[in-house]
């Protein structure tokens, strides 16, 4: 009788070990399993992490591109106002000898008309651009990058490829009305010469050798030298931002500066229904959802 009682009870203890073993290493596996859940869950937060840090970085970039842009259309912008400024004074301020023939007040007065309105156009095509690039910065840039894939952070930059899409040409066009002003305003000092000093031929010949003198130094070593700063580098790829637009958002975003800051103003005070509001964000156009 202890015989088999103690082989009952052996029985028992021994199922006992082998549920308890069992349960050990299901419970070792399932802290196995936890600990690979962490490791993985630490490991996205990580990336996510990374990737923030590095949009962050890219946008602090970007804004320091449009800080940069901003500068330089300010600069031209000053000496163009500067420049126009002076010729008016100049045109104004002049006292012009009674006896001038008029074929030489013709061409002074026509070139330094030409010197006013050149500036003045170049100083307000940079204006408008500025306004653009503020514009562009506080409103779609964030959302541009927003859009961009992790691995394009490296390879592209929306300001870049926005600025040649809107306001390269016009940007050209402003540069070149500057240019043309500086050709016109060195072309007004040299007739001041024939003007101021008519019977005097040597002076108004050695004005005009000397605005000369300034304008080819000009053009071969100022302007040849650092030409390349003005430029834009190519091969830059197109954000998905502008990928797979529909038509009239496509109109909405190439649509001349004029016609982009006579929207904003004559739309301001216009009411707008619920719906239109809900698509038109802080002066952005946000095309409407599929759903």
């Amino acid at each position: 009788m202890n015989a088999v009682v103690g082989a009952m009870m052996g029985s028992y203890d021994l199922q006992n070990a082998q549920r308890w073993r069992t349960e050990d290493m299901e419970h070792r596996k399932q802290e196995i399993q936890w600990r690979e859940d962490d490791v993985k869950r630490e490991h996205a937060w990580r990336l996510e992490d990374i990737e923030r840090e590095k949009r962050l970085q890219k946008l602090e970039n970007e804004r320091r591109v449009t800080d940069a842009r901003s500068e330089q259309l300010s600069a031209v912008s000053n000496l163009s106002a500067l420049l126009g400024g002076f010729a008016m004074v100049a045109n104004v301020e002049i006292n012009l000898p009674p006896d001038v023939a008029w074929s030489v007040m013709f061409l002074y007065g026509t070139v330094s008309a030409s010197v006013i309105l050149c500036m003045l156009c170049c100083m307000l095509m940079c204006t408008l651009l500025l306004l653009a690039i503020t514009r562009y910065a506080s409103l779609d840039l964030e959302n541009d990058l927003r859009l961009l894939d992790f691995d394009q952070l490296d390879l592209e930059s929306p300001f870049y490829v926005w600025w040649l899409k809107r306001c390269e040409k016009d940007w050209q066009l402003a540069y070149t009305f500057f240019r043309v002003g500086i050709f016109l305003f060195l072309w007004t000092v040299a007739l001041v010469g024939w003007v101021q000093f008519e019977r005097t031929v040597i002076a108004g010949v050695g004005m005009s050798v000397i605005a000369l003198l300034a304008f080819i130094f000009w053009q071969v070593r100022i302007e040849s030298k650092w030409r390349y700063l003005l430029e834009f580098p190519e091969g830059i790829s197109v954000p998905p931002s502008y990928q797979a637009i529909s038509d009239e958002e496509a109109r909405l975003r190439t649509r001349s500066l004029t016609e982009l800051f006579e929207r904003v103003f004559t739309t301001r005070h216009q009411r707008q229904d619920p719906e239109e509001r809900q698509r038109t964000r802080y002066g952005a156009y946000v095309p409407p959802s599929s759903s």
